[in-house]
């Protein structure tokens, strides 16, 4: 059930021109402009914000990282689903890759979990877009999708020629 004020933020995010991040997304200061323009310009980050936002038992916290990740990764997130529900996630993006795509694939990874997608499960399927990578991770054709997603709306958003863009600016 939805308070007062998570619907009152809700309602807020809904609103396609909302640049406001909600207070269970907190990224890194330095990351505070980026992450807020992206959830301006990027209709798949914007519905992965507000899915995050409504659930109030999910935290995510946004860190740029200097440095190599596990296996050759572009991004990390770690997530961890408590037995009561609560989820926490710290997502890792290095500062020298696109950044739009790697949050909205990690963000799709968050969402995944908050759904309660089995991945070991899909993993051992064919077709599912699922599959385990050496390190015991998952990595999922909808995270690559929805990243690829976001930084063509980026591109698109910020192109001086928004007539090759496949779908209306917004």
């Amino acid at each position: 059930m939805f308070s007062a004020s998570m619907l009152a933020l809700t309602v807020l995010l809904s609103r396609p021109d909302c640049t406001h991040l909600p207070p269970n997304i907190r990224p890194d200061r330095s990351l505070v402009p980026i992450v807020e323009q992206a959830l301006a310009q990027s209709a798949t980050i914007h519905r992965q914000c507000l899915a995050i936002a409504a659930i109030p038992s999910a935290r995510v916290d946004i860190h740029l990282r200097s440095g190599h990740l596990p296996a050759g990764a572009r991004a990390e997130a770690r997530i961890v689903r408590y037995e009561f529900g609560a989820i926490s996630a710290e997502i890792l993006i290095p500062v020298c890759v696109d950044q739009i795509e790697m949050l909205a694939h990690e963000l799709e990874h968050v969402l995944e979990q908050i759904e309660g997608v089995n991945l070991a499960k899909q993993s051992e399927a064919r077709g599912t877009g699922v599959s385990r990578l050496s390190d015991g991770t998952f990595e999922t054709a909808r995270a690559r999708a929805a990243g690829r997603a976001a930084a063509q709306e980026i591109s698109c958003a910020t192109s001086p020629s928004r007539r090759s863009c496949p779908f209306p600016p917004s």
